[in-house]
């Protein structure tokens, strides 16, 4: 009781000291931003993604490779560990984000306060099968964002049925596992930063092989297939699939050491089926400068100039693992090959970013540096990350701190600037802070 009481105490001052009126007119162009709420799927298809500790699933044990120990033991540990438990057995989860923002864009300066949740429960049949379904903040016709903008609420969903999946997981031998996923989920692949966002849930399947070879150095190899429906059309003109396929090696190089590095590629099927339902409204774009538009080149009418399949190159890099100030490196280059020769110098993308420090435990902090670069038809400006518009150039500065348990607090700073002026939507030029508030359980 006194942690609760001491989350929700963390979690509601700032929210207090933050919200007041604010004109709602501003709000709606405050750009949508990314990583509003972290996918139960994506924890689930990585648990060993973010560093140090193993969660198992379970009221008996919790597994830890403490300080960057050895994972394969850990690893071995899990699965022994989910073959013991007891079954069927259910849990539930959740998240609630408020976020305040302040932009200032051609000398105009607005505010905006917003808030993001999710409620969903995990349910284990047995140590193959498992299922999980959540309900998101948002709306239908905005996939890629889970805000609910509190100064202008009419129109949005407070909740909504967004996420729901099943799973089947098998060993093939000895150091070889499959996972098979079919429903409504996040992309399942190494996180990109630049072709999709983490907020995109679409109805799909997807198969995954896991092997693991028990080398001095390298650690794992995983390949991933999925196929998702973007959007539901009336005929096949209208409907638009993207099919997706990643390997993705991991290399141990010391205890607190880990390099991983993913090539994918994203073979968006009839692309034009998202652009009209954004021309027809059912599907209105993040980033700057509004909404219902589009920041890809476009011929007369609204047609995409482009076809987008998408070449995808990502690495990764971990040191000081285990410790109090891990640091963390990421790189990844993008290239859209259907692009074609008029698109020519405009279809490509760069994302760098650095981070010191953990945001896991109270106490904690995590300071970090992100930059982006993304041409004006280098990725589809529908499905890609909300706070980073095509033909624009970034750069973030982001703060975090955890007061107590189950709470973060986030600061962050973003300059973002217009590449080309004769692109859709013509020149910009944005100045913006956010502050966030994040409970969960």
């Amino acid at each position: 009781m006194k942690r609760s009481i001491t989350a929700l105490f963390a979690y509601l001052l700032p929210v207090l000291l933050l919200t007041g009126n604010v004109p709602a007119a501003w709000a709606a162009d405050v750009p949508e931003e990314d990583e509003v709420l972290t996918s139960s799927l994506k924890a689930a298809f990585s648990r060993d993604h973010e560093g140090g500790v193993l969660v198992i699933d379970s009221d008996e044990a919790e597994v830890e490779a403490e300080d960057g120990g050895d994972k394969q033991k850990a690893d071995d540990a899990c699965k022994d560990e989910r073959g013991k438990r007891s079954y069927p057995q259910g849990s539930l989860f959740g998240e609630v984000e408020y976020r305040f923002s302040e932009t200032n864009s051609a000398g105009i300066t607005g505010t905006a306060n917003d808030l993001g949740a999710t409620f969903g429960y995990s349910f284990d049949l047995d140590r193959h099968w498992d299922f999980t379904v959540a309900l998101h903040s948002g709306a239908d016709n905005r996939p890629t964002t889970g805000w609910i903008n509190l100064d202008d609420p009419d129109g949005q969903q407070w909740l909504h049925l967004k996420e729901y999946w099943g799973r089947y997981s098998n060993s093939l031998g000895k150091d070889t596992d499959i996972e098979i996923i079919l429903g409504s989920f996040a992309q399942p692949h190494v996180p990109s930063q630049l072709v999709f966002d983490s907020d995109l849930h679409r109805p799909g399947a997807g198969v995954e092989f896991t092997w693991e070879p028990g080398m001095p150095v390298l650690d794992r190899v995983r390949l991933s297939l999925t196929g998702m429906r973007m959007r539901e059309g009336k005929d096949s003109l209208d409907a638009s699939d993207v099919i997706s396929t990643q390997l993705d090696l991991r290399w141990e190089l010391s205890r607190q050491t880990r390099v991983e590095a993913a090539l994918g590629h994203h073979d968006f099927r009839d692309p034009a089926g998202v652009q009209q339902a954004v021309l027809n409204g059912e599907w209105r774009v993040g980033g700057h400068p509004g909404q219902g538009e589009t920041t890809n080149y476009t011929e007369y009418g609204g047609a995409l100039s482009s076809n987008y399949r998408i070449l995808d190159a990502w690495i990764g890099t971990e040191f000081f693992r285990g410790t109090d100030w891990p640091l963390e490196f990421e790189l990844e280059y993008v290239e859209n090959l259907a692009a074609g020769d008029a698109a020519l110098g405009r279809d490509s993308a760069w994302f760098t970013s650095a981070a010191l420090g953990d945001d896991n435990n109270p106490g904690d902090w995590r300071l970090g540096a992100e930059f982006t670069e993304i041409e004006a038809d280098a990725v589809l400006a529908a499905v890609n990350r909300g706070s980073y518009a095509t033909n624009s150039r970034s750069t973030r500065l982001d703060v975090r701190y955890v007061p107590c348990e189950d709470v973060t607090w986030r600061l962050s700073r973003q300059w973002s600037e217009s590449l080309d002026s004769d692109a859709p939507l013509g020149e910009f030029n944005d100045d913006q802070w956010k502050f966030y508030v994040t409970y969960e359980w």
